[in-house]
């Protein structure tokens, strides 16, 4: 999908759309979002747990 990205938002559905992201990434507040593969970034506060190379997030 190169360039789309699915941002998935706590009670909705996913949105997909044309843009990189590294430029979404630039758009966030960088202390509350990293970027932790080159296909996921991820809401800092929302880390449950790290284990080995897994990433849990908490849903709310």
């Amino acid at each position: 999908m190169e360039n789309y990205i699915r941002i998935h938002l706590t009670n909705d559905k996913p949105i997909l759309t044309l843009m990189p992201l590294k430029e979404v990434l630039k758009k966030l507040p960088s202390a509350k979002f990293q970027r932790i593969h080159h296909r996921y970034i991820v809401p800092v506060g929302k880390i449950k747990s790290l284990q080995n190379r897994t990433v849990q997030l908490s849903r709310y």
